[in-house]
């Protein structure tokens, strides 16, 4: 693993000015709630001056374990296709997961929208071909629509099936994996991204992450690979 130095603040010729530290203002990482061993984490980020940390826990979840996750949602998870901005090709498909009564949806710039897949309803039967809709538009009847993409007829056995599996996930990873955090600081969203071959994929992308007043955790984002580790993520200052 290769490490990169960042200008600080006030060498970037930007910002000028550090984040409070962690002496005066405590933060708790997500890797000390963890039942691994101390060295089982490797540092990715190390940035004090912004109260900037990511850190990378290999082989986390089991090569049987993670195998299972991914061929049930292959199967069951409300995938919609993202193409390009030309609309020539698929980059990947993805779905949008929240618990804890959230209804809201994940949003891709100003025109893709994907639907909280815990407010899907399962499709009529014999529901008519798709149409696709634009965002802030009513469903003219017999369309079928997730968000603003098209998508698939959705079986009430399958968006079940998905909700169960999602909430295994969550109860392995954040209650088998992360015993010291509790419950009500749990994530309560996950955007799940399928590449299902080596020509999808993404470019340099910028997020911003809200600060939680949870336990003085920063907004936990926790990317995860299922069944091969090819997440390949780049972190770089913005």
């Amino acid at each position: 693993m290769s490490f990169e130095r960042w200008p600080r603040p006030g060498e970037d010729g930007v910002s000028d000015a550090s984040e409070v530290s962690r002496e005066d203002l405590p933060l708790r990482l997500l890797a000390e709630f963890s039942s691994a061993w101390p060295h089982a984490w490797h540092p990715v980020v190390l940035d004090e001056d912004r109260r900037s940390f990511s850190f990378h826990w290999p082989k986390a979840i089991s090569e049987e374990r993670s195998q299972s996750y991914f061929e049930r949602l292959l199967e069951v998870a409300p995938w919609v296709e993202l193409r390009n901005t030309k609309g020539t090709s698929v980059t990947r498909s993805t779905c949008w997961y929240c618990t804890g009564g959230c209804t809201c949806d994940y949003a891709y710039g100003q025109q893709k929208r994907v639907t909280n897949a815990s407010t899907l309803q399962a499709a009529p039967e014999g529901s008519p071909p798709l149409t696709a809709q634009s965002p802030g538009t009513d469903c003219t009847e017999g369309e079928f629509v997730h968000g603003s993409v098209e998508v698939e007829p959705l079986s009430e056995e399958s968006l079940s099936s998905f909700r169960a599996v999602m909430e295994e996930i969550l109860e392995h990873v954040f209650g088998d994996l992360f015993p010291g955090l509790s419950k009500d600081a749990w994530p309560n969203s996950a955007n799940l991204n399928l590449y299902r071959d080596g020509r999808q994929g993404v470019g340099s992308q910028a997020s911003n992450f809200c600060r939680l007043g949870l336990l003085g955790l920063l907004a936990p984002l926790l990317p995860t690979s299922f069944p091969t580790p090819r997440l390949n993520l780049r972190l770089a200052c913005r």
